[in-house]
This record gives C-alpha cells, structure tokens and sequence, in this order.
C-alpha cells in the first residue's frame, strides 16, 4: 500500500534533482539530541541520494564544567544533564544512558572534538565513522569519552576495520598536535560566524535556487522534508 507521504516525497525529489543540496550538522560529540537527529538525517540521505551532501562542524559544547553553562535548561553541573537526558530520551524513543552523569561524567567535549578534527587528517568517511562511535560510547554505553583511553579503544576498533584507511599511531600523534586544534579552531570560528550557539544546529543550502534555512534542535524525519520543501526552485517565482 502507498502512504500519502510518498507521493509527496517523490513530487519533492523531482524539484530537487540537481539542486546540490548541502547541510551542515553543527554538532558535538556529548549532544544526545544530536545522536536522536543523525538517524533522521541519514533518512534524508538515503531518500534524496547523490542530490544532497553531509558535513559535520564539531562546536566544543562543555570546554570545561567551570566555564560552561546551559541557560537554556539551566545546567551548569554533570549531574544536571542526567534529567534532561532523560527528557531527550522520552521526545526521541531512542535509549539514552543518562546514568553516566551521575557514575562517570566527562569533564569536557574538547577531548573527542579533537578526536574528530584529528581524524580528518586522514579520512573524511573515517572521521565520521568516529563521531557516530563516540556518539554510540556515551550514549548506549555510558563509557566517558573525555578519557583518552576510552578514545584510543574506540579508534583501534575502526582501525582493525579500515586499516588501509585509518592508522592509530598517526591519529595518536595528530591528536596532540597543533593540526588538529587548528582544525577544532576552525569549526568554532564557523559555528560563531554562522550565528549557531545551541546544538544540534543545521543549516541547509539549496545551491540551485540559493535558498538557504537555518534549523535549531532536534527535528523529525517529516518535520527535515517540510523545511527541504521550502528550499524548492519552484519558490523562485
């Protein structure tokens, strides 16, 4: 049987061919409404194929408990993100380990921003391979991706998969270097420059029609296809 949707999302994917649609996820690796929004994300990219493109701008969302403050829910301590997470949980029907901000909470985002910025030194599909890992570790796991050890395991594991791709010495000493914060440098620069300080953030191009949309939050399937809606060539005129 054919749902209504459907021939909606057809009508929208024949408006689109061609556009070059590009989205920026700006994101981080402790964002648990990040980790709800990459599956709908990659929804939208198996539906609209070779039209659309993903790259990811790493925010550094906690530098460090003394300085980082959420006004918006009102945390300013680990042990304040455990309830929320548990909202983020609720609102996404995904399981979230929320106990991890009461057993174990990371101190900072800093350490697996790197991790990815490191990881771009040597694959682009490698590192997002380690965002969705580091994602996968705090959240389903509950294991502190703050920790270097916990970093260094996560990416030895890609590696044993991708070793003609990946090498774990090379990542251990891009992490350390001046490449790699440049390169987390640069995403925060980009994050400002574009107006975004919450996460997750998107913001979407149509290169065809110009059109561009900003979007803040966690966002569903049908609610990514109603903003793509608006980015249609057809609303030129």
């Amino acid at each position: 049987m054919i749902s209504e949707a459907e021939p909606n999302i057809q009508l929208l994917k024949e408006e689109l061919k061609g556009s070059s649609i590009e989205i920026t996820f700006y994101t981080d690796p402790l964002c648990c409404w990040s980790w709800g929004l990459k599956p709908q994300l990659q929804q939208l990219l198996n539906t609209f194929g070779e039209d659309m493109s993903l790259t990811y701008c790493m925010c550094g969302m906690i530098k460090n408990w003394e300085s980082s403050t959420d006004l918006l829910h009102s945390i300013n301590k680990p042990a304040q993100m455990g309830p929320m997470w548990m909202q983020a949980a609720t609102k996404m029907n995904m399981p979230l380990n929320y106990m991890i901000w009461e057993n174990d909470p990371p101190s900072s985002s800093y350490p697996a921003c790197l991790a990815v910025t490191a990881t771009r030194l040597q694959s682009e599909t490698i590192a997002e391979k380690v965002l969705l890992k580091l994602w996968e570790s705090v959240m389903e796991k509950g294991l502190n991706i703050s920790k270097p050890e916990v970093i260094y395991t996560l990416v030895e594991e890609i590696s044993a998969t991708n070793p003609q791709l990946f090498d774990v010495d090379h990542f251990k000493r891009d992490l350390h270097g001046l490449e790699s914060r440049k390169m987390l440098k640069e995403d925060l620069k980009k994050a400002a420059l574009d107006g975004v300080d919450r996460y997750p953030s998107l913001v979407i191009r149509n290169n065809k029609s110009k059109r561009s949309v900003k979007a803040v939050g966690y966002r569903t399937y049908k609610e990514l296809l109603d903003l793509l809606s608006g980015l249609s060539s057809r609303l030129e005129y």
